[in-house]
């Protein structure tokens, strides 16, 4: 039989330092964790055990290991006693990252991905980013969106350049030539910097 411990961020101590959080999520975080016990319960291969803040309590067929100090959770020879973790913890600043790689570190074997994998994904831009390059390429990528942005550029906004640049002629400018002269400039630096960036330096 192997035993497992879940360690919920919400109810197992994550923020025993800090006033509970609101009913709404707390209550969520309860159901959550509750449910992922009671499945593992119901298995005759597994002992479950989960962390649970000394001031809450929880109903569900595991057994408990109550956090009254956040070093509990970072007890290396408390972990290793446990053949898998489980970390329900959230992405934001990073917290299910940090947690992860503190386990892997500690060559602590966990039921999650591994720590690359969820920095890669708790960053939305950076996994965006990654898809990007390993779908089609950066280079393509940047093509796609100089075409894009050209066309729209040129084609429906192109009344902002006609009236702005008149405007401009006249020596009376408007918010159309301020419109027209600020995508202007971005759009040319970022064709400078998509065909030809070898001739920008590191400070433009």
């Amino acid at each position: 039989m192997k035993k497992i411990l879940i360690y919920e961020y919400f109810t197992g101590g994550g923020i025993i330092n800090e006033e509970l959080c609101s009913t709404s999520l707390l209550s969520e975080a309860k159901i959550i964790v509750n449910s992922v016990i009671d499945e593992y319960c119901k298995s005759q291969e597994y002992q479950v055990c989960y962390f649970l803040d000394s001031r809450l309590e929880l109903d569900n067929l595991g057994q408990s290991i109550v956090v009254k100090n956040s070093k509990k959770l970072f007890d290396i020879k408390l972990l290793k006693t446990f053949d898998l973790i489980l970390p329900i913890l959230p992405e934001q600043d990073m917290k299910l990252y940090s947690y992860c790689k503190f386990l892997t570190e500690q060559n602590i074997k966990t039921l999650i991905s591994t720590p690359g994998t969820i920095k890669v994904l708790s960053d939305k831009f950076e996994f965006s980013s990654f898809c990007l390059e390993q779908l089609i390429g950066n280079q393509i990528s940047w093509l796609i969106q100089f075409t894009l942005t050209s066309i729209l550029l040129f084609g429906p906004a192109r009344h902002f350049f006609i009236k702005g640049g008149a405007a401009l002629f006249r020596f009376t400018p408007d918010m159309n030539s301020l419109v027209a002269l600020g995508t202007g400039a971005a759009w040319s630096y970022s064709t400078i910097a998509t065909f030809l960036p070898m001739i920008l330096t590191d400070e433009v």
